[in-house]
């Protein structure tokens, strides 16, 4: 059994089974506090989530241009996004997804990376993976070990992945109707 240490003037805290463990819990201690099942991040206490997955809620029939739904990373360092198409229709549709972070909560966006493209008719799929490491199999080469297999677009990213983050989408075309059926992150690592 290992031991933990608590630095002196630092409380150790363990939650009861009364107290349901959730994101934003309010630190009740003007002393610091070591939590072994949450994370201190400024401001309020969040779960430990290693890897895990969710869905953005950036579903349904779309027809014109529009931002997803702000999303938070709590303790994860990258992301493999899915976007799975359904019916699409209209003249020479085309959807390409961008992916954006906030520096500050929500209020300004700012864009990063490459572009999802080549959307443009049904049951299409394409993947978005961010992580701090290089893909490839050789050093400086194309992930060629990541081949797209059954996705219409896939895109690797070399970076942690940023706290606050969202997708968005363009729609192009005439007439043009995208059914975005599941948007799906499954999260990697974590603190």
């Amino acid at each position: 059994m290992s031991q933990i240490i608590i630095p002196p003037g630092v409380q150790s805290v363990t939650p009861t089974p009364t107290v349901t463990p959730a994101e934003g819990l309010a630190n009740t201690t003007a002393q610091p506090v070591v939590n072994q099942d949450h994370i201190f991040n400024g401001t309020t206490w969040d779960r430990l989530h290693g890897n895990w997955r969710t869905t953005t809620g950036d579903t349904g029939a779309k027809t014109t241009t529009f931002n997803g739904a702000t999303q938070t990373n709590y303790d994860s360092v990258g992301a493999f996004i899915t976007v799975r198409l359904g019916t699409v229709s209209g003249t020479t549709p085309t959807l390409t997804i961008a992916f954006q972070f906030s520096p500050d909560n929500g209020t300004t966006w700012h864009g990063l990376g490459p572009n999802l493209s080549n959307l443009t008719s049904s049951n299409q799929t394409a993947g978005l993976l961010i992580g701090p490491t290089n893909w490839s199999q050789t050093a400086g080469a194309t992930p060629a070990n990541l081949a797209t297999a059954t996705m219409t677009s896939i895109t690797v990213w070399n970076m942690f992945l940023p706290r606050v983050w969202r997708l968005t989408y363009t729609i192009a075309g005439t007439t043009p109707s995208f059914t975005i059926t599941a948007v799906d992150v499954n999260y990697i690592g974590g603190a």
